[in-house]
């Protein structure tokens, strides 16, 4: 299965694309849970932004 560009999404809906953006977007779609915005946090955080 191809996962979908948040880029792409985010420009589709118009969404001003930010890396921060690109980052929130790329976890959620690789995650099958409903996570809370700690959680993400949490996640995105220790990546390198």
């Amino acid at each position: 299965m191809v996962k979908p560009d948040p880029r792409v999404i985010l420009k589709e809906h118009n969404i001003p694309i930010t890396i921060q953006r690109v980052k929130i977007l790329e976890y959620l779609i690789r995650t099958n849970e409903h996570p809370t915005a700690d959680q993400i946090y949490s996640e995105i955080s220790d990546e390198a932004i």
